[in-house]
């Protein structure tokens, strides 16, 4: 069975992959379906070959976000008091560095087992002398 294309979505755990032939595609099937992967239980089974569209926005989250203002798009912190931001950054650079030992483990690198996301990361520092 040659795979032609796969990609591998880490949450929820998704994989899609592309297989030369239908019948291909049900060997595939019925391979996978209820086999056992890192004691997990799979399940398989053959998606459209179109993926359904996106649903469309509301048009009150539309409208709502047509009434920000350009300075809240393109610097959504700066009506925030300094400390809040430099916290808010540092937040997100943790969220950036749990997702990415998250992914590495997801792809077997078994170092970023090991790695403490504190030690991966320093502190946002305050920058008062270069602020506008």
């Amino acid at each position: 069975m040659e795979i032609r294309k796969l990609k591998v979505v880490p949450k929820p755990g998704v994989a899609y992959f592309t297989l030369p032939s239908d019948e291909d595609c049900s060997k595939a099937v019925e391979i996978l379906s209820n086999a056992t992967l890192k004691k997990f239980r799979l399940r398989a089974s053959k998606a459209d070959s179109h993926p359904p569209p996106r649903p469309q926005a509301s048009e009150q989250r539309t409208a709502e976000r047509l009434k920000k203002t350009a300075s809240e798009i393109a610097c959504p912190l700066a009506g925030k008091p300094y400390d809040e931001q430099l916290a808010w950054k540092q937040r997100q650079s943790e969220v950036v560095v749990r997702n990415l030992k998250k992914q590495m483990i997801w792809n077997g690198v078994e170092e970023a087992k090991r790695w403490r996301v504190e030690a991966l990361l320093n502190q946002v520092e305050d920058a008062n002398d270069f602020k506008n």
